[in-house]
């Protein structure tokens, strides 16, 4: 091999890796968001179970496979956050269930998600109206 084919080798392997470290390729800085749903609820209950995307958490078993990804937390003053670290799901089944395991009340809700930041490339967080559930 000649001199020059290899200056030339080197250099083309050199402008790839300084392309490379320079920003010539596109990386996305955050990895997961927590996409929440707001749930205003108004009545008596012992238990929230909460349904998406074929996974459902309850607020009595914080220690579920499931809470893992999907969580359902009291904020106080009959407001509760439904989260997924996952997916933007485009249903939400709630459930409240009395102090034997009893339904109360189920519905669904059909969720709108709208990204609040990031972009379409690299995702980012997102929000959906508050829905109201009552038991």
């Amino acid at each position: 091999m000649s001199r020059m084919k290899l200056i030339v080798g080197f250099s083309g392997t050199v402008v790839l890796l300084f392309a490379t470290l320079t920003g010539c390729t596109f990386a996305c800085t955050a990895i997961g968001h927590l996409y929440s749903v707001e749930v205003h609820i108004t009545g008596e209950f012992a238990t929230l179970e909460a349904c998406a995307d074929g996974d459902c958490v309850s607020s009595a078993d914080a220690t579920s496979a499931n809470s893992l990804m999907f969580t359902v937390r009291p904020d106080g003053d009959g407001s509760w956050t439904v989260g997924s670290f996952t997916s933007t799901p485009d249903r939400l089944t709630l459930r409240a269930l009395d102090d034997a395991g009893a339904l109360l009340a189920e519905d669904g809700y059909d969720l709108e998600w709208t990204r609040t930041g990031g972009s379409e490339r690299c995702g980012g967080p997102m929000s959906t109206t508050p829905v109201d559930f009552a038991v």
